[in-house]
């Protein structure tokens, strides 16, 4: 996904499908040359997001890892 216009297509499906998704921040981990988001959604679920930045400081790849779902 390029653009900011795409990039706000996407979250304004995802908020249209789940209208109460919140997340709470947990941990912010800093690389070199990334940052990892540690946060969890309303319902529990944890996530972990890895976001490389290219060498001007953007977000080149996402890659995000779900949490086993909580009863």
């Amino acid at each position: 996904m390029i653009g900011k216009a795409n990039l706000k297509a996407y979250f304004q499906r995802g908020l249209e499908a789940y209208p109460e998704l919140h997340f709470r921040l947990e941990d912010v981990l800093l690389g070199v040359s990334s940052v990892v988001l540690f946060y969890t959604n309303q319902k529990g679920g944890r996530t972990a997001e890895f976001m490389e930045l290219s060498a001007i400081g953007k977000v080149a790849r996402v890659v995000a890892n779900y949490g086993a779902q909580q009863a």
